[in-house]
């Protein structure tokens, strides 16, 4: 029986996984000097050498943390537009007794985490921002440094449970396969493997995973089903 999506297409599918996988950029983290040592010691903790910069230069990095404990100066707008030059995601954490209605340049206000005074960075709302904002390119990050992990797969679970979904509301192929899901099923699995560490290549992704027949109701994956583990 042939299969619902050709070969050619999961070579390509896998190609691309394996490239982006090679992409190793670090995490950096910039701002008030303390409290950027603080977050960067939290967020570097069990990661692989170089998963992040122990300088703040943002240029390179897969995203750029910067933390604030004031009102932002004229240095912190041109870190901050340093980055945004360079084409780096930012994601700011706002500590202390900064007033939530003022706006931190050149970073999006879903992009920010907001500390209370004497309280501790929130490791937990750091990362998931961090993985929203990198989406699909986090993996290689997450590969290397543990406590994205989690938030990651999550991220990538979910973007391919609603690529599924629109598939199999907007697309009609007659029979019992859906070969558009079938095919971003089996990216799920292979891209939701890459934070962990594994890599994808034809003879190491799982049976479970390539592509055939399936009734229409397995066109949107679940965690379950897609993530190979958290850990």
């Amino acid at each position: 029986m042939p299969l619902p999506v050709s070969l050619g297409a999961l070579r390509s599918l896998v190609k691309e996984l394996q490239v982006s996988a090679r992409d190793e950029k670090p995490l950096a983290v910039g701002g008030a000097r303390e409290l950027a040592a603080v977050l960067r010691r939290e967020l570097g903790r069990d990661a692989k050498s170089g998963a992040v910069r122990h300088d703040d230069e943002p240029r390179g990095a897969a995203v750029y943390v910067y933390v604030l404990g004031h009102e932002p100066t004229e240095e912190d707008e041109q870190a901050l537009q340093q980055a945004r030059r360079a084409r780096v995601p930012i994601v700011a954490v706002a500590a202390g007794a900064l007033a939530e209605d003022v706006s931190i340049p050149f970073v999006l206000a879903t992009d920010v985490v907001r500390v209370e005074a004497g309280e501790g960075f929130p490791v937990g709302e750091i990362t998931r921002v961090i993985a929203a904002r990198l989406g699909e390119d986090g993996a290689p990050l997450a590969a290397r440094l543990p406590v994205l992990r989690r938030p990651v797969c999550e991220q990538l679970v979910a973007r391919f449970a609603r690529k599924n979904g629109i598939f199999a509301a907007a697309v009609f192929v007659p029979g019992p396969t859906c070969p558009c899901s079938l095919s971003t099923r089996f990216g799920c699995c292979c891209g939701s493997s890459r934070p962990t560490g594994w890599r994808s290549t034809p003879a190491s992704v799982p049976p479970s995973c390539w592509p055939r027949s399936a009734p229409a109701s397995a066109c949107v994956p679940s965690p379950a089903g897609c993530s190979r583990s958290f850990r």
